[in-house]
């Protein structure tokens, strides 16, 4: 190998603003095998510095239109929010199709944007009437472990609503050693993007 000729294949790196590496340690990384909604919601939550970057590096866009679309912003003729709803559209779609990215456009819309309960969501049976809010966590999957579960009740990243009283909001739920009282149609949500309907 010494004495051979060697060819390197370099390429950009998606980074932010500040020239930080996109990356699971920075905390903005969006694998590959991310559900639909979750993969749209994340590219949403991404700066709006690194959306032509990602136009460039994420989809099959021509570069003749992303420079448009960086004209238009420096021109102040284009929301930047509207772009990136097209960037977590293209990108969702080529790894879930169409019609799933479609269905994850609409879901940001109301759970996000209007703040919705979705009509769609995983349900759980439940076999108690309560349980610990971690428990409740694992057992749902909305986290794979006790450890992380705890993590994100700390956090603040941990909602309950119940379904006896639709016009109260959700509550957040602080407190890793809570026990939870779960009535049908109890619905437990991480974050603002994954939700679970329990039921009986």
């Amino acid at each position: 190998m010494k004495q051979k000729e060697k060819f390197v294949l370099t390429m950009k790196l998606l980074t932010d603003a500040e020239g930080k590496k996109m990356g699971k340690s920075e905390g903005n990384i969006v694998f590959l095998n991310e559900s639909a909604n979750n993969m749209y919601g994340q590219i949403m939550a991404w700066p709006d510095g690194i959306m032509l970057a990602a136009f460039e590096l994420c989809t099959n866009i021509e570069m003749k239109e992303i420079k448009k679309m960086a004209d238009d912003l420096k021109k102040d003729t284009v929301n930047p929010r509207d772009l990136k709803m097209r960037l977590a559209l293209e990108i969702t779609e080529i790894n879930h199709g169409q019609a799933a990215a479609a269905s994850a456009r609409d879901n940001f819309i109301s759970t996000i944007q209007k703040k919705e309960v979705p009509k769609d969501m995983n349900t759980w049976r439940r076999t108690e009437e309560q349980y610990n809010i971690v428990d409740l966590l694992v057992a749902t999957k909305l986290a794979s472990s006790k450890t992380e579960a705890r993590r994100l009740v700390e956090q603040g990243a941990v909602k309950i609503q119940t379904g006896a009283d639709e016009n109260a909001g959700p509550v957040v739920i602080t407190n890793p050693k809570e026990d939870i009282n779960v009535a049908d149609d109890t619905i437990l949500q991480r974050g603002k993007l994954q939700f679970v309907k329990i039921i009986k």
